[in-house]
């Protein structure tokens, strides 16, 4: 991770002074697997890690609607 490190947050908007003050930032280029029961307007329910996934790019990645 420290190769993909930096000093600034990778996304848009304002970030929480209490995520801030402890976060190590790192750019989006791994994309990750996630199981999960349903997302909620709070996040995940349930999230289980599987896999990374080396054949797809986070540009391609869409973030499924709050149930």
């Amino acid at each position: 991770m420290l190769a993909l490190s930096t000093a600034t947050p990778p996304v848009t908007g304002t970030v929480p002074a209490s995520i801030a003050v402890t976060a190590h930032w790192v750019a989006p280029r791994l994309v990750g697997d996630i199981a999960y029961r349903e997302r909620t307007a709070t996040g995940l329910r349930h999230p289980s890690w599987r896999r990374l996934r080396f054949d797809r790019a986070p540009e391609d990645i869409t973030i499924p609607e709050v149930n």
